[in-house]
């Protein structure tokens, strides 16, 4: 059992992790900090990186030498390297997102992209319609593809949950009114094409309220949605 060696209340550590072969990293959601572990030595003292304080820090993803911190609040994400923790991380900011977008709020890796979320993004001031960005993993500093709905409506929060595999990028909309309100969506995308249309799913059993698309989950041969 791990808890945070400086732990306070309210600070809600483990909300939640991601792994590498021989480290853990562990988000501590209120105090905007994350916790690095010995996968093979649990019982060192984790290096705490403080991600900026006062900041909830959203989402925690890591792939190869690249650990992934995402702050909705600060609509930003923080890319530090695993290997040199106290390095400056770089830091990802589109230049077409604001701050009250709430770029960061979900994100996925894979060995060629990384998809991050900006649920409340206002496209062509269609209010909290959202939006999901797409990078380069090899040249993060480049501008990322941004993706949004075909058929954005108000309020939409396109991008609540995401993932990716070699070939597809799943986008949930969870709020999404096709068949009632928040009944939910799921965008599924061509990784190598991210101008084609993409395909649009929902529940055969739709009915509102259910929040088809609140979770999203893929691999080669499967897409799991959770509702």
């Amino acid at each position: 059992k791990l808890t945070a060696f400086d732990g306070y209340q309210t600070d809600r550590f483990g909300f939640s992790s991601a792994a590498t072969s021989d480290k853990i990293f562990i988000r501590s959601k209120s105090s905007g900090s994350v916790y690095v572990y010995d996968a093979n030595n649990l019982t060192d003292q984790p290096t705490k990186i403080t991600i900026e304080t006062g900041t909830n820090n959203q989402d925690t993803c890591v792939m190869g030498d690249k650990l992934f911190v995402s702050s909705f609040t600060g609509s930003k994400v923080r890319v530090y390297n695993v290997n040199d923790l106290s390095a400056d991380p770089v830091i990802l900011t589109p230049s077409t997102s604001t701050e009250g977008d709430s770029f960061g709020w979900a994100m996925a890796v894979s060995d060629e992209k990384l998809v991050v979320s900006a649920t409340r993004d206002n496209y062509n001031g269609i209010l909290k319609s959202g939006a999901v960005y797409v990078y380069d993993i090899n040249d993060l500093l480049s501008e990322p593809t941004k993706l949004i709905a075909f058929d954005a409506a108000a309020s939409d929060q396109f991008g609540s949950s995401v993932d990716v595999s070699a070939d597809k990028i799943v986008v949930g909309v969870g709020s999404d009114d096709d068949h009632g309100s928040a009944s939910g969506s799921v965008y599924v995308y061509d990784t190598n094409d991210l101008t084609a249309q993409p395909t649009k799913l929902t529940a055969f059993d739709a009915a509102a309220g259910d929040g088809f698309g609140g979770s999203v989950s893929v691999n080669s041969d499967k897409i799991v949605v959770g509702s």
